[in-house]
């Protein structure tokens, strides 16, 4: 396999390239969705964090 330095590394190369873009997928997705939990936390009213705040202190 390794005799044909061109072929393997032009494989090499495209499998890293697929890892990193898996990789950054991977990384990007939790931040996707932890944006999306922070705007529907952020959304509700005031009343209702305050009575969510308060459940939250309740419990500690």
């Amino acid at each position: 396999m390794l005799a044909r330095c061109c072929c393997s590394s032009c494989v090499h190369r495209q499998q890293s390239q697929d890892t990193k873009s898996r990789t950054a997928k991977r990384i990007n997705q939790p931040i996707e969705v932890f944006r999306r939990t922070a705007l529907v936390v952020a959304t509700p009213t005031k009343s209702f964090s305050g009575v969510f705040l308060h459940e939250i202190a309740r419990l500690n």
